[in-house]
């Protein structure tokens, strides 16, 4: 039986991605993308929680990254979990990594609102389609951190 390995991700971009080049001028960039949680202590209180990511993206999709996202934009992530084994010196440990297989800009930072927010399903060598923010007027600083209902209130 096949299994599912499915990772989506909403938050803000840690680092501008490093883009590096290996055999053949394939392209692989790394950045790091902040999501928050809620976590309740042992007395009722609620705390915001940080949990880093590492995402990589290859090919066309490291292009399209290296150009247009930065520090501070809100992005989604689509892909999957991977983890390969780091040797250093004597040691070595596990790393986990997000590998990407799509990017979308949803909001910018402050720092760069005036940049349009381009798609990658648009760009295809020759021709990039501009495309507004796809949260206008979004304020970046302000994401609620708790998005429940009232009670559970599920239909299913």
């Amino acid at each position: 039986m096949l299994g599912i390995n499915k990772i989506i991700l909403l938050g803000t971009v840690g680092r501008n991605p490093e883009t590096r080049y290996i055999d053949k001028g394939v392209s692989f960039s790394r950045f790091s993308v902040c999501t928050n949680d809620l976590a309740t202590l042992p007395d009722g209180r609620q705390i915001e929680e940080a949990e880093w990511h590492e995402v990589l993206v290859w090919r066309e999709l490291s292009d399209y990254v290296s150009r247009y996202v930065k520090k501070g934009d809100l992005v989604s992530v689509d892909g999957k979990l991977k983890s390969r084994y780091v040797s250093r010196g004597e040691g070595g440990h596990r790393v986990y990594e997000v590998v990407a297989s799509e990017v979308k800009i949803l909001a910018r930072s402050k720092d760069n609102a005036q940049t349009p927010i381009v798609d990658a399903a648009t760009i295809n060598g020759e021709t990039t389609q501009t495309i507004g923010s796809a949260l206008p007027n979004f304020d970046i600083e302000n994401i609620p951190v708790n998005l429940q209902g009232e009670g559970d209130s599920l239909p299913f």
